[in-house]
């Protein structure tokens, strides 16, 4: 008789790549994630071109490649205004999946500020009793969202908050996860974005070190 290892779950974060053109305005991005659990996709958008930075500066030059685009910037000026010229402001977005749509009312910012998007990725993950330093105000007294790189596009698709399979089954026709997105202004750069799709998967491990993975309810291939 051959005994198992209780299974163990493992969470995986896979990266899909898609781009947006210079000078597009409007995108409907294809994020191909077969999950039988998927959980939530992170999204974030950096130009397409990252150039060594060689003068960073905390004070007068605080620009890297980690520092994601897509918040409002000055909330003083508004993004219909003819001077404004933040690159890549999110101006509306929505997931869907085959006839499901997350959130089901398209997520639209304001003209001077993405606070609609740090709400829903907020409310979307259920952060009821935590802290989130994305709200915060960085050391010159601007918003961290919308001034200082870390603006996300972030989607939970689970039901409730535990480990059971309860997420989208991205799997269950073949088609892909739809990411649609409008900018307030046409994208003066081309556009890389990367989206983080967090799912899990069920190890099982024999006595003897064979293994399996679970896909959901599905096996996939035997792990060596």
């Amino acid at each position: 008789m051959r005994s198992t290892s209780p299974p163990s779950l493992s969470t995986m974060l896979i990266i899909n790549f898609n781009h947006i053109t210079q000078a597009a305005q409007n995108a409907e991005l294809s994020i191909n994630e077969s999950a039988q659990n998927l959980q939530t996709v992170y999204t974030t958008i950096r130009p397409q071109s990252l150039p060594a930075i060689v003068n960073y500066d905390a004070s007068t030059n605080r620009t890297d490649n980690l520092m994601f685009l897509g918040g409002h910037g000055d909330h003083a000026v508004a993004d219909t205004d003819a001077a404004y010229n933040q690159t890549a402001k999110v101006k509306s977005m929505q997931f869907s999946y085959d006839t499901m749509l997350f959130p089901q009312k398209r997520l639209e910012m304001s003209s001077r500020d993405a606070k609609a998007a740090l709400v829903h990725a907020l409310g979307s993950l259920d952060l009821w009793d935590g802290d989130a330093f994305a709200g915060s105000l960085d050391p010159s007294g601007k918003g961290y969202w919308d001034n200082s790189g870390v603006f996300a596009i972030v989607q939970n698709f689970k039901t409730s908050r535990d480990d059971y399979v309860n997420g989208l089954n991205s799997a269950a026709t073949g088609a892909p996860l739809m990411l649609s997105l409008q900018l307030a202004k046409p994208a003066q750069v081309p556009l890389r974005v990367e989206s983080f799709c967090k799912n899990d998967y069920t190890l099982n491990v024999t006595r003897l070190g064979q293994a399996t993975v679970l896909n959901g309810s599905a096996r996939e291939s035997p792990v060596d």
